[in-house]
C-alpha cells in the first residue's frame, strides 16, 4: 500500500516507507553520481519514471 512517500531518486515514482530513503540500490547509487537521467532503471514494475522499453518487459 503506499505511503505518500517517493523514492529520493527524482526520476523514480517507487514508494517508500520514509522521506530521503530510496527504493532500491540503483537509486541511491545514481543519485550520489549525480546522474541526471529523466528516467528511472530501477525496474520495479510498479516504478512509473521507468524506461517505457522497461515497461514492456523487453529491458535486460
Amino acid at each position: 500500500m503506499p505511503t505518500g512517500f517517493h523514492c529520493a531518486y527524482p526520476p523514480c515514482r517507487c514508494y517508500v516507507d520514509k522521506p530521503g530513503e530510496y527504493c532500491s540500490a540503483h537509486c541511491r547509487q545514481a543519485k550520489a553520481a549525480g546522474d541526471a537521467d529523466t528516467q528511472c532503471h530501477c525496474h520495479h514494475p510498479a516504478c512509473t519514471g521507468r524506461a517505457e522499453e522497461d515497461q514492456d518487459g523487453s529491458a535486460d
